[in-house]
């Protein structure tokens, strides 16, 4: 019978169904994480454009900042200026799932190389001429 009140009154109110709010949650998560990665993408770039390396001597150890890198620094830094979710990210995240990592950092930049190199090969095809003097 409670079970039968239960129903009841979830039918009689506006409950969002549970397919509906497992999506709401999955989609929160996925803009989550693009927020995060983007926050690491961007310390990447930044690094590029101004020639600044990446690794110090001991990355490889977050715990001690005397030997932490650019990367590390810099993404302390974004902590500093505000950047709360990359905060929560760092603070909550398991170790293996911080994506700071030395063979992440490789990964990434390995997709901004391939991201720039695919814009540049379309700016090529899209213009009507393009000159290559054969070197």
């Amino acid at each position: 019978m409670i079970a039968i009140e239960e129903f009841k009154k979830m039918m009689r109110t506006d409950a969002v169904p549970i397919n509906l709010q497992l999506n709401n949650i999955v989609q929160q998560q996925i803009a989550r994480n693009r927020e995060i990665l983007r926050s690491l993408f961007k310390t990447i770039i930044f690094c590029g454009k101004n020639n600044i390396p990446l690794r110090g001597l001991r990355d490889s150890d977050p715990t001690n900042a005397a030997l932490a890198g650019n990367f590390q620094a810099l993404l302390e830094f974004r902590v500093d200026s505000g950047d709360q979710i990359l905060e929560q990210h760092l603070e909550n995240a398991p170790r293996n799932a911080t994506y700071i990592s030395k063979t992440i950092q490789n990964q990434m930049i390995s997709t901004v190389g391939a991201h720039i190199l695919n814009n540049l090969s379309q700016e090529m095809r899209d213009s009507k001429y393009f000159f290559c003097n054969g070197r």
